[in-house]
């Protein structure tokens, strides 16, 4: 029994330790070594230093654009596990926990291929790279986690994504999604604008070790209430723009 349990573990090792190393290929071919580079360096160093900017953008269901019609888009599901598998640098399990916890995914597709996708949460985001998690109401949703492949890029994709995601969530009553993004990834933001999305508010957060500040750009003084929760009072916050009633 003991030799057949570790025969076991060894066998679940070797499985895990394939499909991390197939997760960092797929990584590499979406975005290259440098990008892997550069978040195995902010990983590593998040516990002593952290400095980085965080846009969230706000879409309106109700007034979102229609999608293209000329592309193939779909929302997938646990059967289309396989094919996700293809493109995304998660395991098979991480896949089906996101399904488990209600999770959706959208993707564009050519034929069989998955060539981009979008995947959306409820309830909750938490946003590690801020410290933050930002609880979400029942008519709201976030989308998150896109990756379009190289040869499918600067054709529409990733906007046309997002009003697909907006139109099916529409039918089933939400009213607002959110999206964030590094301010320095310029082909996100743009394809969020593109989508109808409006700038919500930008994060700037500055860590030392233990001590965390905040710069915070207001857009929208509405929803900024909302998400202001997520900062722990006092408020953490060294300046608000436009919105100085905040502080």
């Amino acid at each position: 029994m003991v030799m057949s349990g570790g025969l076991l573990n060894n066998g679940e090792q070797v499985n895990r330790i394939s499909d991390f190393i197939k997760i960092v290929l797929k990584f590499v071919k979406h975005h290259g070594w440098p990008e892997l580079l550069r978040r195995i360096w902010l990983g590593t160093t998040k516990w002593l230093y952290v400095s980085r900017n965080i846009l969230i953008m706000k879409l309106d269901l109700q007034t979102a654009i229609e999608p293209d019609p000329s592309l193939e888009i779909k929302e997938l599901t646990p059967s289309d596990i396989d094919r996700m598998l293809e493109i995304m640098y998660l395991s098979r399990t991480a896949i089906r926990e996101r399904f488990g916890r209600g999770e959706r995914c959208f993707a564009a597709t050519n034929g069989e291929d998955i060539i981009s996708y979008f995947w959306a949460m409820f309830g909750a985001r938490r946003l590690d790279e801020l410290f933050l998690e930002i609880k979400l109401r029942p008519n709201q949703a976030w989308f998150y986690n896109a990756i379009t492949v190289k040869s499918a890029r600067g054709k529409g994709c990733y906007p046309n994504i997002i009003r697909y995601m907006a139109r099916a969530l529409k039918a089933d009553g939400f009213d607002e999604c959110f999206i964030d993004a590094e301010e320095r990834n310029q082909p996100s933001t743009r394809g969020m604008e593109k989508a109808g999305c409006k700038r919500l508010v930008k994060i700037r957060i500055n860590k030392l070790l233990s001590n965390i500040k905040y710069d915070v750009t207001v857009f929208d003084k509405a929803l900024w209430m909302q998400f202001s929760e997520a900062f722990k009072k006092p408020y953490r916050i060294k300046n608000i723009e436009d919105d100085k009633q905040c502080l």
